[in-house]
């Protein structure tokens, strides 16, 4: 049963309610600006055991493009880890195993501001070199998978295709890559 005295005790929070919905009620419309800003999260992975998250990032400093990648424990136990990428395209990022991360990076130019491609009929055509960067979980080691082998490296655009993780060995995982002696693809174990 409603009562005179129960209505006026709900009624009198009416008006904090009413400004505090007509406040929630007319947002800001975004800027030209924040509607053509790229995305500052790019990527995220969780690690195969899931205590780890790895986000990738991208800012922009004085005008030049910077990938970051942020590791960290998934139930926030532990301070962030940064590590740099640069000025590159990167994505994705995946696990390799609970213990390295795999970052596909696309680099465009060479260090000496030569752009990779190829000619074709007369035309350069522009084609990015693909790469995979390994981390340790606290950021440490990086490595460039077949960093090892600069006649692979030389003769092959595209080396970032992951075939199998190998979940049962955690210090290899299979790529693919072509075998210009063979004339064909091949697997790698790296």
């Amino acid at each position: 049963m409603i009562t005179r005295r129960s209505a006026l005790a709900a009624g009198a929070g009416l008006p904090w309610l009413s400004v505090t919905l007509a406040q929630a009620a007319e947002p800001t419309p975004p800027t030209v600006e924040e509607l053509l800003r790229s995305a500052s999260v790019s990527d995220a992975a969780l690690s195969p055991d899931g205590e780890r998250v790895a986000i990738l990032r991208e800012q922009t400093e004085g005008g030049k493009r910077k990938a970051i990648v942020v590791l960290t424990k998934a139930d926030g136990s532990a301070a962030p880890v940064r590590v740099v990428i640069g000025d590159h395209d990167v994505k994705p990022v995946e696990w390799a195993s609970n213990e390295r991360l795999l970052v596909t990076i696309s680099m465009w130019k060479s260090a000496s501001g030569e752009p990779y491609g190829f000619s074709f009929y007369g035309f350069f055509l522009p084609y990015p070199l693909r790469r995979i960067i390994a981390i340790g979980v606290d950021g440490s080691n990086p490595l460039m998978l077949f960093a090892d082998q600069a006649k692979v490296l030389k003769s092959q655009f595209d080396l970032s295709r992951v075939v199998d993780y190998m979940w049962d060995d955690p210090q290899h995982i299979l790529m693919q890559i072509w075998s210009g002696r063979h004339e064909a693809w091949s697997l790698q174990k790296v």
